[in-house]
């Protein structure tokens, strides 16, 4: 795999070059320092996948998976930064990005991410939830119940006034915080911690 690496930062990038030069299948073909240097390096280079910081000069690193998406939409882009909040990560998958990769990521991990990812958007190097304390937000947990209800994310997103994509986003923090990999088992394993509660659903009154 050819990559293209995209940070401002000297010492990530030769971190980043020392640990991926050392593996057969992965190949460093250029480096950017700008938001600006991305499009023009990846049209010359050729590469089969692009890490993206942020924070870079010029263009941040979302508008850059923007740009790259629009024009090249088989290449495989991957955001690593230091900002772990919840925008920054919903901005990278709007802009067509395949994975969002905190800077505390282990590199070998990183290395591995890239060889072997493909499909469902990547969220990796963020923080384990330890022991049973599960820490929910308020829409995470009323996503949640509904997901326990049965109801589907077009439902869900009726009765929350949000769009399906932004059920998704929840429901991919959710599956990662519950360590779960189905509807069914997230709604089994919330039940178990207590998370949600179980019965009939509740009905509204009217008027």
């Amino acid at each position: 795999m050819r990559i293209v690496l995209a940070d401002d930062h000297d010492l990530m990038v030769a971190a980043l070059g020392r640990v991926l030069s050392e593996r057969d299948d992965l190949e460093i073909v250029g480096r950017a320092k700008t938001g600006d240097e991305v499009l023009p390096l990846v049209l010359e280079t050729g590469p089969d996948a692009v890490l993206l910081d942020i924070g870079m000069p010029g263009a941040d690193g979302i508008e850059c998976a923007r740009r790259l998406r629009a024009r090249l939409p088989e290449l495989k882009i991957m955001m690593l930064t230091a900002y772990g909040d919840a925008e920054s990560l919903q901005a990278a998958e709007r802009a067509g990005a395949d994975g969002f990769l905190l800077k505390t990521v282990c590199v070998a991990e990183l290395a591995e991410a890239l060889a072997e990812h493909s499909g469902a958007f990547l969220v990796a190097g963020f923080p384990e939830p330890e022991g049973d304390g599960v820490k929910l937000t308020a829409r995470e947990r009323i996503v949640l119940q509904a997901v326990g209800d049965g109801l589907t994310n077009r439902q869900i997103g009726r009765e929350l006034w949000i769009t399906e994509e932004t059920v998704k986003f929840h429901l991919k923090n959710l599956y990662r915080k519950l360590a779960a990999s189905s509807r069914r088992e997230l709604a089994e394993r919330a039940r178990e911690q207590e998370l949600i509660w179980s019965g009939p659903r509740p009905t509204r009154n009217a008027g």
